[in-house]
């Protein structure tokens, strides 16, 4: 077939002329209906086309690259063209009769491939096989030579090789075993005719195919996986490091010499270049691995690795790798599986699979695309010495990348140096600390966080836990300060941590030196980290640094989410349920919230001597809440092929579920989790928990938008948090922290489809079913590998039969068959039940008149109808729709038969649906269409599947986008005929009512959709019922029924279509993501919004659970001890209040506070708690030294006078530790003891403006900073307490008279009289002597006495820090503190005792010494955890409060009251401003109306002054000469002269005046008659001037025009080519930014030529939300994939993102001039090519 003419240009009629010639063939071969592929550069034959629209394609587009072979358009494999190579000419005897005809032989095609795969391969060096020995001198031609055999004599359908190679691929599907196929060749060796060529058996069959395989290397490996015996120790017969031996057993000849040698250790290398090279030798996968490039689609969304900033930030740096899009990009997946299918053997095999990701999805991650590279054998896993068996892959990879294999690509016709690169790797998280070295547990477990990570020890529990993810959230969130009190009480400001780079884990390790292999005597050797090291986050340098590119690697590694997903879901579920030895609500789990001394209402509560209560918290469940979440799973039947039936797992009298494999775990937690906890848990909890099931059905959406992503990073964090609130801190493991990075992973790298360990699972179980020799599992899974990869490489050729390859998918439908009529081609295919029926007239009806409304080219006739209607009375809108829905079928019969007859040419598809169906028509029972396999109800019953679910949207009209929502379940499925020419099929169903929102379907708080049973509509009683659809609209969705409310079913979709994807959806940027292909969505509410304050603290609704300290021996000794006496005192006190505030009908044994919580506890619950926790104790000879020490005046202070105020040094906690400390402290009491009153019982019942009057008075003479306060107020109530102590030491004595005891006053004039009379009264009260008798007794009890005399434990730990060079532990500096500096002894034998303890602690339990106060250190496993206002070891200010380890107390705080007074202030000082506010406005208005009157005032005088000027001008007329002060005095006297001589006077003046003024009037006259005359004169003279001046400007006027018609004509011709020019440019532009365009960012604020960033565009919506504003008409939303310029600053910053080195992955707003397409990214003619 001559294909010249598809070179030449597009616009010659020779080319044209060829593809009319190709339509033509194509239309002949493999035509759908009326369409074919479209092979143009735009469709990529992924679209079905009319011939005109590809005749227009192909001239305007051309054909894609490389499309020479036209396979998708029925041309069989071709032999390939002239240029072969000479080392291959021997294979040319292949192709001798072969004239580029068309073979109908699928093994033609397989042998001219097969020619340059031996010579392309030829150039890889191979070193070693594992191949048997042949005597053939040429296996290809044998290979050959059975392909042209006959079966048997007189065979033409089958060749030997053909035959056998069908009847392999049908043993593998089937699963047979050996003996099996054996027994099947003998049987028709007996049936087939004499002189058969059939192998004799299995083997054999097997090595006729042997050229086909691939074969592996065996290298032999230290026992003690030190070394390879490779390379240089090839020749060793044992370890170089650990001297072991090579050799297992040596069989040695009858001379001596060794016969046969068995190694101890082999490892199985299968060489990955040539299984790379292989992708290229057939056609089809050739063209697979450029889809990444050329049939992705590029409009910014992830559905693809290739889609991802990971992706592209590696084409950036390696650009050269980038260029052809031929070179493979790889993952590598690796996890170990115990070989025997039985626990019961401790058995660890580690196979490394290499996945090339530059395919399509929908091959990407399928079997026969995985490539096992590594089988490192077993026992024992290879732990860190996988790096040693992982050098023949590294060393390959290596040169892949640097080098590249010559290979030849047949889509192309033509070869080229083929790379290949690691583009990230798949484990588990165990397999991550194994492959890379990374430190996976412990303290600094977080592979993402790493020396960052939040960790705390549960003592108890003996295990790490990972919390604080409130620093994952937004700087401003609100559980950061505001809602503090429901976590910890304090403010988080730390930010979220930055995983490290690859140039950072590379500069960290560069120096790391690793010594591999095993101890020989089998012992695990535990590295201890020293005191004084630093912490390690890698154990070694990982062996990936050698590939030069690994530090360029965006995310290297990826966080599996299966095993996230599973761990999560166990956890969550043995917890609500209390599973024992599972749950993570336990008693070590209780305990440790005593020890953290957090959640206090769910501490343990001792209810009699052995027993103790745990109080229900808010995720507790009785039993009775336990069977219903039981019975909720338990009624859940799902769609046939989505999920196994978990409901064998699900006991609901024993209220467990056990046996959940991973799969399960992802069904349950995201589809029937939510629905079961809403009705068992608190509205707050069960929101929390519905949130993370919501989280993890995003995490999986196969199509991902990168804003999504941002915002569940937001949701996530926030999500953890509340569960910090909700959960002990023993639910916190590994895997739900890791929970928190999944969403960037995502955003970086991809869709999780391509990063979870689903697919390798599945793997590793085809692996397993290679094992058919127990003894040498390893040896029976490569050659099983081997032989299936063989028939992998054969199914490609074998496409007209099933194969591992073309093998149908579950639900999948069958190709449809070409029609003229594509509408009754709706594809689909039954499955069971076929029967055939006759139709009643209802039925026929409401089917056919169904199909006609759901034609797509039937709207003209429905136009014409309605029109029709319209016209023939006078009906309203109901009537007409009414009968038009009745009698449109039989108008348009007769409508068609008479446009036929009159000779108007109708289709014939419109002629066949006008005449209507059979009456006869066939039903089925099970029926897959769309991906999905439906069942009708019937069939359903009896079956552990339910499939006869359907969904369907409709719109609510044609001219509205409103639509709604039907859910039913099929009753028939039915297949109308239509006069034998088409077939339609239809589902008959049963419609819940949904006519009224919210009556019958409706969604409830959470999201979720219920439907009623009860209530249907549509049932096909009536004739206008419509309870059809087609099958091709049918969406699947199963219910779940309510055991609460049986007539309700709670709906739940199915996921998306198996193995169909989604290439083009999600087009429109402001769409949210579809939930299904129908694009309606079960769960329409995207977040939850919860609050705090509506999650209980523990439930009331419930009992607690009641433990027995038996059960714990380590509990029991602690309870009985004195500890444990304390507790159960303080727990006894507690529970006779409740006993009193509860009513007898409803109390519960539960942990309920009675106190008030404070949101400060600086001081203890009263002044007897003061004395049981001082530790402090005087002996005699210093009590004698204080008593006879004057009054301290402080004179030093005082005669600073004006000078500034003295700073103070203070250390982290707020405590003086400098050398003015001492005096700081003495001034502060000197304060006391004359500010603060003394007639109170509480040191807070003092006024708080006496403590801010001493803290003012203090300021003058020190600087006092705010984190001194909380000190300063713990030193005043030492001292004003103590001074109290005193008083009453020095002056009372019972005996004593009031008036006698009133003399101190005279003594000490710093006590006022109505203290004094206060102290008396008080003295003689029975809460002082009872308070006395107990401080005497507390201070008996006082056996451990520290030797630090009056300097402070903050002194000594600074002057421990000077000398030792780090800040003393508490243990540290009660050593010091309590050892006397002279002869090094302690004051007391109970001393002596604390301090061994203290050392034994240290020898018995070393990580202890990393701890925390909060999280338990020495000191505290040693004396206990800290009481009420005082921190052991620490001194004054710090209070266990303040340290995060509360306690509860009855008072207010002095910084709380200090606090309330401040805002009290500010609240006086506004209603005082308020106030003054209002005052002025008054006083304001007052003036106001004041002005107001003034000027009415000033107004009327103008008036009258005006009246008055205008008589004085009448005056002036008539007397010209009158001067101006003469009219003043006249106008004066008119309006003041009373009297009648006055008014004389002037009459005879007025009458002088008007003499005057008429003969001055008479002479004006003459004058001006003169003037009018000369001015006659003057205007004509001006007029003729005037003329002519006109008839100038006229001629000059046209000139002018002429001139501007001119200019404009030459300006509209400018303005022209300038709109053209523009429009051009616009098009370009509009072109450039394109979504999907790959852009370079450019800065914004200073060099605009200078590249920043490199970017891929997402959204030009200008109403597109980015940051919080529109983009607008100047911004595009795009994604960071590569930063060049780190400290670039953002135009629109996005929260905390403000510069580009933040914005790495993520979508941010940028301005179109300042961004221009990448033009190394513009799609290229052709690659490059080899000549």
């Amino acid at each position: 077939m001559d294909k010249s003419w598809m070179v030449e240009d597009r616009h010659t009629e020779k080319y044209i002329n060829g593809v009319k010639g190709f339509i033509q063939f194509a239309f002949s071969h493999s035509a759908k209906g009326n369409t074919i592929l479209c092979p143009c550069k735009k469709c990529l034959n992924c679209s079905w086309l009319e011939a005109s629209h590809v005749l227009e394609h192909l001239v305007c587009e051309g054909f894609v690259n490389g499309y020479r072979r036209w396979e998708y358009h029925g041309e069989a494999s071709s032999s390939l063209e002239s240029g072969r190579d000479a080392h291959v000419q021997q294979f040319d005897e292949v192709e001798e009769n072969d004239d580029l005809e068309e073979d109908c032989d699928e093994l033609a095609g397989m042998m001219r491939d097969m020619r340059h795969d031996f010579g392309d391969l030829s150039d890889v060096e191979d070193e070693g096989d594992c191949r048997e020995p042949t005597n053939e001198s040429d296996p290809f031609k044998q290979l050959v030579g059975d392909a042209e055999e006959q079966l048997y004599p007189g065979c033409t359908c089958f060749s030997k090789l053909r035959f056998v190679v069908r009847l392999l691929h049908i043993k593998s599907l089937g699963g047979w075993s050996d003996k099996s196929f054996n027994m099947l060749l003998e049987l028709q060796k007996e049936a087939f005719p004499k002189g058969s060529k059939l192998p004799k058996n299995f083997h054999e069959a097997k090595k006729m195919i042997r050229c086909l395989r691939l074969d592996y290397v065996s290298i032999h490996a230290c026992d003690n996986d030190c070394i390879l015996f490779w390379k240089e120790h090839a020749n060793a017969d044992c370890c170089p490091k650990c001297k072991a031996s090579r050799w297992k057993s040596q069989k040695k000849r009858p001379d001596g010499r060794a016969a046969h040698k068995v190694p101890v250790k082999v490892l199985r290398y299968f060489p990955i270049a040539k299984r790379l090279q292989r992708l290229f030798i057939s056609a089809k996968s050739a063209t697979d691995c450029r889809w990444h490039d050329e049939g992705r689609t590029k409009d910014g969304l992830l559905r693809h690795p290739a889609d991802s900033p990971a992706w592209k930030h590696f084409d950036a740096i390696h650009t050269r790798f980038a260029e052809d899009s031929r070179n493979i990009r790889l993952i590598i997946a690796t996890d170990g599986f115990n070989p025997y299918r039985s626990m019961n053997c401790a058995y660890s095999v580690w196979p490394v699979i290499a996945i090339p990701i530059n395919l399509p999805p929908w091959v990407c991650m399928k079997q026969p695309n995985f490539i096992l590279t590594l089988l490192i054998p077993g026992p024992k896993s290879p732990g860190r010495d996988i790096d040693v068996f992982l050098e023949p892959l590294i060393d390959d990879l290596h040169l892949l990348f640097e080098k590249g294999v010559r290979t030849y690509d047949a889509s192309m016709s033509q070869h080229f140096q083929l790379h290949a690169a690691v583009h990230s790797t798949i484990t588990d998280l165990p397999g991550l600390a194994t492959l890379v070295g990374v430190v996976t547990s412990g303290e600094y477990g977080c592979p993402k966080c790493h020396l960052l990570t939040c960790s705390r020890w549960l003592t108890n529990g003996k295990k790490t836990c990972y919390m604080d993810h409130r620093r994952f959230l937004v700087r401003n969130h609100r559980f950061r300060t505001i809602d503090k009190a429901f976590f910890d009480g304090n403010v988080e400001s730390r930010t979220a941590p930055e995983p490290l780079t690859g140039e950072e884990v590379d500069a960290l390790t560069r120096n790391m030196e690793t010594v591999f292999g095993k101890d020989p005597t089998g012992k695990q050797t535990i590295r201890k980290r020293k005191r004084g090291d630093p912490p390690q986050i890698f154990k070694r340098r990982s062996i990936w640094f050698r590939l030069p590119y690994w530090k360029d690697l965006l995310q290297p590694h990826n966080i599996d989410a299966m095993h996230i997903e599973k761990n999560v879901c166990d956890n969550i579920v043995n917890t609500l349920l209390g599973i024992n030895g599972k749950t993570k609500d336990n008693t070590n789990s209780r305990r440790d919230l005593e020890l953290f001394n957090i959640r206090t209402d769910l501490h343990p509560v001792p209810v009699g001597k052995d027993t103790f209560d745990l109080p229900p918290a808010s995720y507790s469940m009785s039993p009775e809440l336990k069977r219903l979440f039981c019975q909720v799973l338990k009624g859940a039947m799902f769609p046939h092929g989505y999920a196994s039936d978990i409901r064998k797992n699900v006991h609901v009298k024993e209220k467990k579920i056990a046996g959940l494999k991973s799969h399960d775990c992802h069904v349950l937690l995201q589809q029937l989790f939510p629905l079961a906890v809403r009705k068992t848990l608190p509205e707050g909890v069960s929101a929390a928990l519905i949130r993370v099931s919501r989280f993890f059905k995003k995490i999986y959406a196969p199509v991902i938008r990168i804003s999504d992503m941002e915002k569940l990073e937001e949701e996530i964090a926030e999500t953890l948090s509340i569960l910090e609130t909700i959960f002990l801190p023993s639910f916190f493991d590994m895997m739900v922290h890791l929970m928190v990075h999944l969403p960037l992973q995502v955003r970086l790298g991809g869709p999780v489809k391509y990063s979870n360990m689903f697919p390798i699972e599945r793997f590793l179980c085809t692996l397993k079913g290679y094992v058919r020799t127990k003894s040498h599992p390893e040896g029976s899974i490569a050659e099983g590998y081997i032989f299936y990869e063989c028939l992998n490489f054969c199914a490609r050729y074998f496409e007209r039969c099933e194969t591992r390859i073309s093998r149908l998918v579950r639900n999948d439908d069958p190709e449809p068959m070409s029609s003229s009529m594509p509408f009754f081609n709706g594809g689909g295919r039954y499955l069971a039940g076929k029967y055939t029926i006759t139709l009643d007239r209802n039925a026929w009806l409401q089917a056919h008149r169904y199909v006609l409304f759901n034609y797509d080219n039937i709207t003209p006739y429905l136009s014409k109808h309605l029109e029709y209607l319209s016209s023939t009375g006078q009906r309203n809108a109901l009537q007409i729709d009414k009968i038009h829905h009745d009698e449109f079928h039989e108008w348009l019969r007769l409508h068609v038969a008479h446009l036929v007859d009159s000779g108007e040419k109708i289709s014939e598809e419109i002629q066949t649906l006008a005449k209507g169906p059979l009456f006869v028509a066939r039903t089925y029972s099970s029926y897959t269409i769309n991906g999905y396999k439906f069942h009708t109800k019937s069939y359903d019953e009896g079956r552990p599947t339910q499939s006869s679910g359907v969904a369907l949207v409709s719109k609510l009209s044609s001219s509205s986008n409103e639509s709604r929502t039907y859910y039913g379940v099929i009753t028939q499925i039915l297949e109308l005929d239509y006069d034998n020419k088409g077939n339609v099929v239809l589902f008959k169903c049963e419609w819940f009512d949904n006519r009224v929102q919210d009556k019958w379907v409706k969604v409830d708080k959470f999201g979720i959709t219920h439907v009623n049973r009860k209530h249907l509509i549509h049932t096909g009683h009536k004739s206008s019922d419509a309870p059809f659809i087609l099958a091709s609209q049918a969406t699947q969705v199963y219910y779940v029924e309510d055991p609460l409310a049986p007539d309700w079913l709670a709906v739940r979709q199915a996921t998306n279509q198996r193995d169909l994807y989604d290439m083009f959806g999600m087009g429109d940027e402001n769409s949210e993501q579809a939930d299904g292909p129908t694009g309606h969505n079960l769960d329409p509410i995207e977040t939850i919004s919860i609050d705090l304050k509506d999650i209980p603290k523990t439930r009331t609704d419930i009992d607690g659970v009641l433990v027995s300290a038996k059960e714990n021996p380590k509990f029991e000794k602690e309870w009985q001890g004195k500890k444990g006496q304390a507790r159960r005192l303080a727990h006894t006190v507690m529970y006779r209040a409740l006993e009193v505030a509860i009513p007898e009908s409803t109390r519960v044994l539960r942990s309920q506070s009675v106190m008030h919580e404070s949101d400060n506890e600086e001081d203890a619950d009263n002044e007897q708690e003061l004395e049981e926790n001082e530790e402090l104790g005087l002996d005699d000879q210093q009590k004698k030294k204080k008593d006879g020490r004057k009054r301290t005046r402080m004179h030093t202070v005082y005669d600073r006078g004006n000078q500034p105020p003295v700073p103070v040094s203070f250390n982290e906690k707020g405590q003086p530790n400098g050398d003015n400390a001492s005096e700081f402290s003495n001034f502060i009491a000197t304060l006391v003891k004359t500010h603060i009153p003394l007639g109170h019982e509480d040191w807070r019942l003092v006024p708080v403006e006496k403590k801010n009057a001493l803290l003012t008075t203090l300021r003058k003479y020190y600087v006092v900073d705010d984190k001194l306060k909380d000190y300063v107020m713990g030193t005043s109530h030492k001292k004003w307490r103590d001074f109290k102590a005193d008083l009453k030491k020095k002056f009372f004595k019972p005996e004593k008279t009031d008036e006698e005891i009133l003399t101190l006053r005279v003594e000490d004039n710093r006590v006022s009289y109505d203290d004094c009379v206060w102290l008396i009264k008080f003295w003689r009260s029975e809460e002082a002597e009872k308070r006395s008798e107990q401080g005497k007794k507390n201070r008996s009890s006082q056996k451990v006495l520290h030797t630090s005399g009056s300097k402070s434990h903050a002194r000594v730990a600074a002057e421990m820090h000077k000398e030792k060079g780090y800040a003393p532990r508490r243990d540290e500096v009660f050593v010091r503190t309590h050892i006397s500096k002279r002869d090094e002894t302690t004051m007391t034998a109970e001393t002596s005792k604390v301090i061994k303890d203290i050392d034994t602690a240290i020898e018995e339990h070393p990580e202890l010494l990393e701890k925390s106060i909060q999280q338990g250190d020495i000191l505290s496993h040693v004396l206990g955890k800290e009481r009420n206002g005082y921190v052991r070891c620490v001194g004054l200010g710090p209070t266990a409060g303040s340290l995060g380890i509360p306690g509860a107390q009855k008072l207010k705080s002095t910084k709380l009251q200090m606090a309330e007074l401040e805002a009290e202030k500010a609240w006086r000082t506004n209603e005082a401003l308020m106030d003054h506010m209002d005052y002025f406005k008054e006083d304001t208005k007052a003036q106001m109306d004041a002005l107001m009157a003034e000027m009415a005032e000033m107004r009327s005088m103008l008036s009258q002054s005006i009246a008055g000027n205008k008589n004085f001008m009448h005056t002036s007329e008539i007397q010209p000469e009158a001067s101006v002060g003469e009219y003043s005095t006249a106008d004066q006297s008119i309006h003041d002269v009373d009297s009648i001589e006055a008014a004389q006077l002037i009459r005879k003046k007025k009458e002088a005046a008007q003499r005057l003024n008429n003969e001055a009037e008479l002479q004006k006259r003459k004058e001006a008659e003169l003037l009018h005359k000369k001015k006659e004169e003057a205007l004509m003279q001006k007029n003729n001037e005037q003329d002519m001046q006109k008839k100038r400007e006229i001629e000059s006027k046209k000139k002018q025009e002429d001139l501007m018609q001119k200019k404009k004509e030459q300006d509209m011709q400018k303005k022209r080519e300038a709109d053209l020019k523009k429009k051009k440019e616009a098009t370009v532009t509009q072109k450039n930014h394109q979504k999907g365009n790959e852009v370079i960012l450019f800065n914004v604020y200073r060099d605009h030529t200078t590249p920043v960033a490199k970017a891929t565009i997402l959204a030009t919506d200008r109403k597109k939300i980015v940051g919080g504003r529109e983009l607008g008409t100047e911004c595009c939303e795009v994604v960071v994939n590569y930063i060049i310029k780190r400290d670039a600053i953002l135009p629109r910053p996005i929260g905390d993102v403000t510069t580009m080195g933040q914005a790495q992955g993520r979508t941010i707003a940028w301005l179109y001039k300042h961004l221009e397409v990448d033009k190394s990214k513009m799609k290229q003619a052709s690659p490059p090519q080899e000549e």
